[in-house]
């Protein structure tokens, strides 16, 4: 790993060659990462590759446009040389791409964001948390007869950002995750069940139930049939709803708004879904696979009112977002790598769990869908809320499960599903769909399913 004074000084470094230069603003993103991946094929270890990922990233900002140099190279004299280069070309950009740096937040309260332990892990660790995951898989019914993909990773990372407004943050970063796919098959039936999941602690991961759930799917896909076309009462396992709730964020997202393409644009301040939602965005959650002491672009780490009782408290802003919409920066920014530009994301959105438990919730359904699984969610408009989305799970007859049930269509509109919330529990659980959502089962009245 890149010690700090080297990397202070390669900072400052590049901030003073960019201002030399005639920059307005300069920032220094400098990263550096361990990665260890480990696969099966079948049941057995098909490869252990380990690497290091370790650059620099630098934006400038010259009469208001913007531009970015990526380098592996931190070598001083090359990255100064290349900064003069950058500042030299982005001032002759035809566009105006317009943009600022963030200032300095002050000190953050303590909060936890990454594994300590993770370094001293051996690859024998991992190894027996990818083997209890595999007997879990197997053990959970008879039928389970394969394990298609097995697949594990983390990554320990050092971040610097550092800017010319004096910004100053460095803090480690930990993430691990795991997938596995399974089959399944009875006669001359077959499933086919996959589930992931996604922590910043190992030990966290090592509690979560994937080989259990990868089966579970895999039985609903090979024992289901279609549900009868109704409308009706569904639950959301905690995971369907996570994946929901991953969609309805863009509605609230800075640049959607600056396009005109979300359905709340002017719903600030009013009631758009039951009085049961709370949904916040929390850069400072605990153990959050987003929490981190600052964003993308430097902003501090902070918690976001999204939704309060079912009114919309606040959109989700970067810097340009919060600019234009005559806002402030929600702290909304992620980024992949040093390789690119800070993107307006959420860090940790979830929906606040209520007090009832799951079987609850159930139990109150006389009939109704329970779903276990959604996909195919994509072709939101989000505009006008509409959606459409294959749901697999169980039916439920006089508050309790019975047959598996797949090939099914839930539809409607995403403000609609939020008005007829009418149960949320107690469960809640966090899952990674291009960021970190979580949510606890949700019960849902006046539902359109659409099966056989």
């Amino acid at each position: 790993m890149q010690n700090n004074s080297s990397v202070d000084s390669v900072a400052n470094a590049v901030i003073s060659a960019a201002l030399g230069s005639g920059a307005e603003a300069t920032e220094v993103f400098i990263q550096d990462s361990k990665e260890l991946v480990i696969k099966y094929c079948g049941e057995e270890v098909e490869s252990i590759c380990s690497g290091e990922d370790r650059g620099i990233g630098i934006r400038v900002i010259v009469n208001g446009k913007v531009g970015l140099l990526a380098s592996t190279d931190l070598e001083l004299d090359y990255v100064t040389q290349r900064t003069r280069e950058l500042v030299r070309l982005v001032s002759q950009l035809p566009e105006d791409r317009a943009t600022t740096f963030a200032l300095p937040s002050g000190e953050i309260d303590e909060f936890v964001y990454f594994d300590q332990g993770m370094p001293f892990l051996t690859v024998e660790d991992r190894l027996k948390i990818l083997e209890r995951q595999k007997e879990e898989c197997f053990s959970t019914n008879q039928s389970i007869d394969g394990i298609d993909s097995l697949e594990y990773f983390d990554a320990i990372s050092k971040i610097h950002l550092f800017n010319s407004f004096g910004l100053r943050a460095s803090y480690p970063s930990t993430v691990c995750s795991l997938f596995l796919c399974c089959t399944c098959s009875e006669g001359n039936r077959y499933g086919v069940g996959s589930d992931g999941a996604i922590e910043v602690s190992i030990d966290r991961l090592a509690k979560r139930k994937v080989g259990e759930r990868a089966a579970k799917k895999a039985l609903i896909d090979m024992l289901g049939r279609p549900a009868k076309d109704q409308e009706s009462t569904i639950i959301l396992a905690p995971e369907p709803a996570a994946l929901l709730l991953s969609h309805l964020a863009k509605a609230v997202s800075g640049d959607q708004i600056l396009k005109n393409q979300s359905m709340w644009i002017d719903k600030l301040g009013h009631q758009v879904a039951s009085p049961l939602v709370n949904i916040y965005d929390d850069r400072l959650y605990p153990f959050g696979v987003e929490t981190a002491p600052v964003d993308g672009e430097g902003v501090g780490a902070q918690k976001t009112v999204v939704i309060e009782q079912g009114i919309l408290k606040s959109w989700l802003h970067d810097m340009a977002t919060a600019s234009v919409l005559h806002g402030r920066s929600t702290g909304n920014t992620s980024r992949n790598s040093f390789r690119d530009y800070p993107v307006l994301n959420c860090s940790n959105f979830y929906l606040k769990p209520g007090q009832q438990t799951e079987e609850q919730l159930i139990q109150c359904v006389s009939e109704g869908l329970y779903v276990y699984v959604l996909t195919d969610i994509g072709s939101i408009n989000y505009i006008n809320g509409q959606f459409a989305a294959y749901a697999a799970g169980y039916w439920i007859e006089r508050g309790r499960l019975t047959c598996p049930i797949t090939s099914t269509i839930i539809s409607g509109k995403l403000d609609e599903i939020l008005f007829h919330i009418s149960g949320v529990a107690n469960n809640l659980e966090w899952y990674g769909f291009a960021g970190n959502f979580g949510s606890p089962s949700i019960r849902v009245d006046h539902v359109h399913i659409n099966g056989e």
